[in-house]
This record gives C-alpha cells, structure tokens and sequence, in this order.
C-alpha cells in the first residue's frame, strides 16, 4: 500500500469524524434556537405533505444535496422541532430536488464546489460563536452556520478521498452484465462517495462517451438514488427513535421508488424518448431521474400518515423497553394496573435522579444527552399515557384521588428534567471556566445538590409516613436556603466587580432552574410517598 492510499484512508477518517462531529454542532444549535415561535412557525410550514415535498426540493436545489437536506431534518427531529409526518414531507421533497443537479451538469457542464460554501461558513461561524456570550440566540445561529460548514467539509473530504476509485475504474467492465448488476454497483459506489450527484456526472460522462447505453446508465442511475440514503442511516447510529425513523423513511421511500423505477425501466424510458428523442441522451437520462423520484411522491402522498404511523410503532422502539411494570398489565384491569404503576413512579424517581445527576456533571454521562433526554421524555409520557387509560375506566374515589397524584407527580417529573436539562449547556461551559469564583460556584452548587440527593434517596426507603413527612419538608426548607445563600454569593462577587453582567445572568438563571428542579423533583416524590391531605401541607 502506497502513500497516497494511505494518505486517502486517513482523509476519509478525518472527513468522517468532522462530519459527525458537524452533526452534534448543528443538531445542538438547532435545538437552543427552536425556541416555542419558531417551533410553531416549522409545524405550521410543514404541517401538509405537499409544504414539505416545496422545502425540501427547494431546500435541496439550494444546498445542492440531499443528504444535507435529509442531516437537517434528522437534526430537527432530534431536537423535537417537527414530528414524523411533517418530516416525511421534506425528505420526500429532498429526493426530487437533488436531480436538479444532473439538470445543470446536463444542461451547461457546470459544477458546484461545496468547499465555497463551507469556509465562508466555517469560517464566519466559528469565529463569532467564540467571540459571542454563548447564551445569545445569535451565538447559536453561527454555531449553526458554522456546524453546517463542516458538515460539507466533511462530506467532502470523504468524496475527495475516494476520489481515486471513481477514478480508476472503468464502468465498462460491467458490459455483458444484466441491468441489476449496474443497480448494485450505481448503490455501492455512492454509497462510497457519499454523492448521488458525483455518481451522476460520472454517469452522464460515460453516456456521453458512448461506454453506456440509456437503459444501462438509467439503473446505475436508480442504484445511486437509493445508494444515498446511507448517508442519513450513518447519522442515525445510536441516535433518538425519531432520528431513526426519519432516517429509515428516506431510506424505505427510496427503496420502494428505486424497485418500481428499475421494474418499469423500458416503459418509462420509452415515455422520455417521446419526450427528447433518441439524439438527447443526457438530458433524457436526467428526465428520468425526475420522473421517477416524482412517481415515488404521487404514490406515497396518499399514504404519508400511514407511513409515519407505521414508522413510529416499529422503527427505534423495540430496541430498549423503557417501562417495566406497566407495559405487563392492560389499564383496563383497573386494580392490577394502578399497582403496577405506583411500582413504575417508584422506578421514574430514581430515573429523574439519575438524569438530573447527568444534568448537573454529576454523573459520567453516557452517550448523547439530547438521547438521554428524549428518553427520559418518553419514559414520562408512557407513564402519563398509562395513567391517563386507567382513568378512562370506572374506578373507585380512592383510586381516582390516588390517579390524580400520580398525574400531578408525572408532571412535577417532567418539570424537573426540563429545568435540569435547559441548564446542561451552563454547566459544561463552568466547567472549563479558568475563572476561580466560576468554578467556585459551580463546586457550592453541586455539593448542595449531592446532600439533597442524599436526602432523597433516604426517603423512599421510610415506611413511617411521618418520617417521609419530615425529611420531604426539611430538604424542601434546604433548597430554598441553598437557593438564597448562592444568591448572595453572586451578587457579592458581582459588587465587587468579579463576575461581567453577562456571566452574572447566566448564574442566576442556573441558580433559579436548579431550585426550579430541585423543588419539582420534591413535589413529585411527596405525591408518590404522601396522601393527598399529608402533601398539601408541604
């Protein structure tokens, strides 16, 4: 093995590992900027499958890449801005737009450089997030741009690595082979490249050298198509559910397309030869890469809602249970039920620990936190959802008074974890603080956290409810102690002139969500451990 493939192996590596590293970048930005307007601003635009199929080809014409398109999306239903269905849309879309790229190599030779699009964007994103207070929206926007950046940095340095193989070999080689033998190989060399568009052109390149015929090249063609969406499944490993189904859609959409497309290959080829003659090879092998990704949309439109239903109950969730009691019994066993979950809001106390204790750094955190979260989520909504059937059913007054706390203390979880979870950013960034009074804080801070856990993790093993009384109204009284004393403490550092008014606000607010959570976490546990009477009077 020579230098130069050793040079290209290790420039794949590294266009992978900035692409992924791109991902979190953009994925992260987007969900600190999703804020509730804009979050109702994306559903409202994409709220209709055929809104979504105009972004996404737009989306696509623009950024001259599906996969781009199709990275976006999955950031954005990671980051829980739009829901199944309206991704579908887009990713629909994304398809048709990415053909506008062969309509140009076709028309006027010309090709786009993304390397551009992406300094500028690395370049000017980078620098003014470092220069801006990390929790202004505008630092996020260039966190953004400049994630975006290297994410067509990446994606290049992959394609420019295996530039090479596109290279050396000969397409001709396949002569004698039957159509499906240029379907595989269109899928596998993108799947390489990571390009649709780079398979394209050579495509369109040995059409017009002669070395292909039109059917030949139209499979290779159909190949490339599905060959792309291995882009968004590598995004997906060890991702959110969501992610995973969106990034399954694009690829089951292209499936079904691409199979159709290479079954009707000759009818449809004749239909584009009607349309530009025998003596306009490129533009009709362009045509038919249109033709067949809008056939794709046509069919499925009908059945987008039956798609996302089908997606979200089979794809990313039967991988890991979350539950386990309640998923044994049917809510309509009332009696049976609510025992299994009152033993379920047991377990969810120690789950919201466990992540709040991540929240803060105190605890090794295990994978994405944005997954960490979204299942965390997820656990809470089942519970509700299970407690919300047992509801519907005839139940006595007690177990009604007994419903009505757990609702109150699955909504008090749900409190906890997102005031502990908004504030994750904060404490990463105090962490690699070089300021002494900064990590000073964040030290009071965590301790105060670390006693009141110690607390909390007694009072579930007390049987007398007095005892639980006690303690649940003694580490409530701390929280609000540990709250007032941390105040004075910034605000002392603050007349003295060690704190700016910027990083003195963005104390404050982490001092007010961790008493927000802490209080939360509280209220829950004393409707789970309390009657209804006793924790009124906490």
């Amino acid at each position: 093995m020579g230098l130069i493939e050793i040079e290209n192996i290790w420039r794949f590596i590294g266009g992978l590992g900035i692409f992924l590293i791109s991902m979190k970048f953009v994925e992260e930005s987007l969900s600190d900027l999703a804020g509730r307007r804009f979050k109702r601003f994306f559903r409202e635009y994409t709220k209709t499958p055929l809104r979504g199929i105009l972004g996404g080809t737009l989306a696509t014409v623009v950024l001259q890449s599906s996969s781009v398109v199709t990275l976006m999306v999955l950031s954005f239903v990671g980051a829980g801005v739009i829901d199944m269905k309206s991704a579908l849309g887009v990713v629909f879309g994304s398809n048709l737009g990415t053909t506008f790229t062969g309509w140009v190599v076709a028309s006027l030779g010309f090709k786009v450089d993304v390397l551009e699009f992406a300094f500028p964007l690395i370049g000017v994103g980078s620098i003014f997030y470092t220069l801006l207070p990390k929790e202004q929206k505008l630092a996020q926007i260039f966190r953004f741009l400049a994630g975006l950046g290297l994410l067509f940095f990446g994606l290049e340095l992959m394609k420019q690595a295996m530039e090479g193989v596109s290279q050396k070999f000969d397409v001709s080689v396949l002569h004698g082979y039957g159509m499906v033998s240029y379907f595989l190989f269109g899928y596998v060399f993108t799947a390489i490249v990571q390009s649709s568009s780079a398979t394209m052109m050579t495509t369109l390149a040995a059409l017009h050298a002669g070395i292909l015929n039109l059917p030949l090249a139209a499979a290779l063609i159909i190949g490339a198509d599905l060959g792309t969406t291995t882009t968004a499944l590598l995004a997906s490993i060890g991702a959110s559910p969501g992610k995973k189904q969106t990034s399954m859609a694009h690829f089951l959409f292209n499936f079904v397309t691409d199979v159709v497309a290479l079954i009707l290959i000759s009818p449809l080829l004749s239909f584009v030869l009607k349309v530009f003659g025998p003596g306009e090879p490129l533009l009709s092998l362009v045509f038919f890469h249109s033709l067949f990704n809008f056939i794709g949309i046509i069919v499925f439109i009908p059945f987008t809602g039956v798609f996302a239903g089908f997606l979200e109950k089979y794809i990313g969730r039967t991988e890991k249970k979350l539950t386990t009691y309640i998923q044994r019994v049917n809510p309509s066993m009332t009696e049976a039920a609510l025992e299994a979950l009152n033993r379920e809001v047991l377990l969810l106390i120690d789950r919201v620990v466990e992540f709040n204790r991540q929240a803060f750094s105190l605890k090794f955190l295990k994978g994405s936190f944005s997954f960490v979260y979204e299942e965390m989520k997820e656990l809470v909504a089942e519970n509700l959802s299970y407690a919300l059937r047992i509801q519907s059913q005839p139940v006595s007054e007690e177990d009604s008074k007994r419903l009505g706390q757990i609702l109150k203390a699955l909504d008090y979880f749900a409190k906890s974890s997102k005031s502990a979870k908004d504030i994750h950013h904060n404490i990463k960034d105090f962490e690699g603080s070089g300021q002494n009074e900064i990590i000073h804080f964040l030290w009071v801070l965590q301790e105060d956290i670390k006693k009141s856990f110690q607390i909390i993790n007694e009072v579930k093993k007390f049987e007398n409810q007095s005892h639980v009384f006690e303690e649940l109204l003694a580490v409530k009284n701390k929280n609000i102690r540990d709250y007032e004393e941390r105040q004075k403490m910034i605000y002392g550092n603050l007349k003295e002139r060690k704190y700016s008014e910027s990083t003195t606000g963005t104390l404050l607010n982490v001092n007010r969500e961790v008493h927000a959570s802490m209080e939360s976490l509280i209220f829950a546990l004393k409707e789970i451990l309390l009657p209804r009477e006793k924790a009124e009077e906490i």
